[in-house]
């Protein structure tokens, strides 16, 4: 990286004396290039750039306060009143990068340490409006290099005007409606609404009486500001909305596999060309995980697909051996690993803000394989594992990304593997995959197995367990499953007549 930005870089005077040891860390990083030429030269079609997007990285990654939640909250700002990245205009006039650059230069230039939320995102506003103004723009590390100086005067003058409207008197207000539209960040603001005594928004609510109600309270500003805090980066809220965008969008290609699955099964192909095709469209996926995800995600996905292979094999595996039996022995018998691989490489799920899930979510999802399997031999001994630890797993902190799935019959036509007739009942009544609270399945399990070996009392002891879990569950979907769930064991009990028994109510 040295020998492309000048030393001055690295002795400049800095404010806040930051960054310190990173300085060093980046000047041995290096930097990329990247084919992109500049957007005012005639040979930009050949032209290469420098990128310091692994300094950048770390650069970010050393902040700590509340610049960094200011940047992602002007990333939510931009996309609804400045500009979008879709916007076709070439040279674009304002783009996410000019955000981050502002964040690192006023990071080392004012006591940020000094200011709430909403005055930094002033601040940085202001900072923006300012280059602008001078239709200068510079570069973080090579000032000389004016990011905007290939912008027309009038252009520069529109994006200025923008910049000003949003830090306007209804700043905040814009603030609230860019991030309060996902039903996670919906949940957030509900949660302010409580702490303030003010109505609730619902999914399709108009913001403005919420604005209105929150304009005359006065302790808004500083729940709002909270409220921006709990969906930065690192945080449950946003990991979470984060992990279901990204989920979605990769699920773009698991409708393609089972399609392809579909296609090979109907027209009788090979069970050994069937059983290669999930790592051949998954595997790919996971080596890509560097270009698809945001800085800080690769794991959590890797984990992730690791676990969604481990399913797909365990639901195909066993449709196979009730489709095909004996004749497809040998090449079942070469994959009936595959599940408890996957499972095994997925074991433990590790979040951006640290969070992991000590390797719990991937022993309960072999249980869950060897549960459907019918192995309960194998199943008694993994649940045996679980149970001392049963007590000290949170469970809402579990369900985070712990997906327990019990899929039906109209559900692609993979489920005749259902080794469970009445959840599979349930899932046709609850739609194309009914989910359980992870903890739940697992006493649900307990409570299957202890009914086959006939003792009751251990059965009713499991069910009073999962009882005492729906009232700790806040999730509305995973309550309403489990109620039936529950059922199911209690009816299990009742019909076998015994007298006397305590079932806790």
């Amino acid at each position: 990286m040295a020998f492309c930005v000048r030393q001055f870089f690295f002795t400049r005077e800095r404010l806040n004396k930051w960054p310190n040891k990173t300085l060093e860390k980046i000047r041995n990083a290096g930097c990329l290039v990247v084919p992109v030429g500049h957007p005012s030269s005639v040979s930009r079609d050949i032209e290469w750039r420098w990128s310091f997007s692994v300094a950048e990285k770390e650069l970010l990654q050393d902040m700590n306060g509340s610049l960094p939640t200011c940047l992602f909250t002007l990333k939510a700002l931009k996309g609804m009143y400045i500009s979008s990245e879709e916007e076709s205009d070439e040279p674009t006039p304002f783009c996410s990068y000019f955000l981050k650059t502002a964040c690192l230069w006023l990071y080392e230039s004012i006591p940020h340490e000094d200011y709430n939320i909403m005055d930094l995102i002033r601040k940085l506003l202001s900072w923006l409006i300012e280059c602008y103004q001078k239709e200068n723009l510079p570069h973080y590390f090579i000032p000389s290099q004016n990011l905007i100086g290939h912008l027309p005067k009038k252009v520069c003058e529109e994006v200025q005007e923008k910049l000003k409207r949003v830090n306007g008197p209804s700043l905040w207000k814009m603030v609230m409606s860019c991030i309060g539209n996902s039903p996670y960040e919906r949940e957030i603001f509900n949660s302010m609404c409580d702490k303030l005594g003010i109505a609730k928004v619902g999914e399709g609510d108009s913001h403005q009486q919420l604005e209105t109600n929150l304009l005359s309270h006065p302790r808004a500003k500083e729940e709002l500001e909270n409220v921006i805090r709990k969906l930065s980066p690192g945080d449950y809220i946003h990991d979470k909305f984060q992990y279901l965008n990204i989920v979605k969008w990769l699920s773009l290609e698991f409708p393609s596999l089972i399609r392809e699955l579909h296609i090979l099964i109907e027209f009788k192909a090979e069970t050994s060309k069937i059983l290669d095709l999930p790592e051949s469209v998954i595997m790919p996926i996971i080596h890509m995980l560097d270009d698809l995800v945001p800085d800080g995600y690769k794991l959590m996905f890797q984990q992730h697909l690791l676990r969604y292979l481990g399913d797909v094999y365990t639901y195909l595996l066993i449709y196979l051996r009730n489709k095909y039996g004996a004749v497809a022995g040998s090449d079942l018998h070469r994959y009936k690993d595959k599940p408890i691989q996957y499972y095994e490489l997925g074991a433990e799920m590790v979040f951006p803000d640290k969070w992991s899930d000590r390797t719990q979510g991937g022993i309960i999802l072999l249980a869950k394989y060897y549960y459907l399997t019918g192995d309960h031999e194998t199943l008694n001994k993994i649940l045996k594992t679980i149970g001392p630890q049963m007590p000290f797993i949170n469970q809402e902190t579990m369900n985070r990304h712990i997906n327990i799935e019990i899929k039906n019959t109209l559900h692609l036509s993979l489920s005749s593997w259902a080794a469970d007739k009445k959840l599979q009942k349930l899932a046709i009544v609850f739609g194309p995959t009914f989910h359980l609270h992870p903890v739940v399945f697992v006493f649900y399990m307990q409570a299957r197995v202890a009914l086959s070996e006939d003792d009751v009392k251990k059965a009713s002891a499991h069910l009073n367990s999962m009882k005492e879990c729906l009232i700790k569950i806040l999730d509305l979907r995973l309550r309403e499953n489990t109620m039936p769930v529950i059922k199911i064991i209690e009816n299990e009990i009742i019909n076998r007549g015994l007298v006397g028994l305590h079932i806790d109510r």
